[in-house]
């Protein structure tokens, strides 16, 4: 599942995620609403924590 804006319920702290070019990670926190809603993620030690708008992310939940 993509993270679709509408649904906003679904990229939350504690959430694992996979990205397009960093691969999974868990998400530490979230911030702000609507189009600027950032998520800071770790993807672990190769890549390290990024912060992300969610609205260009592609992230996907890994169930």
């Amino acid at each position: 599942m993509v993270y679709d804006e509408g649904k906003g319920g679904e990229i939350v702290p504690g959430a694992q995620v996979e990205h397009p070019k960093f691969g999974q990670g868990k998400v530490l926190s979230r911030d702000g609403q609507g189009e600027k809603a950032t998520a800071t993620v770790f993807f672990g030690k190769e890549v390290g924590q990024k912060k992300l708008r969610l609205k260009f992310a592609g992230l996907r939940l890994v169930e």
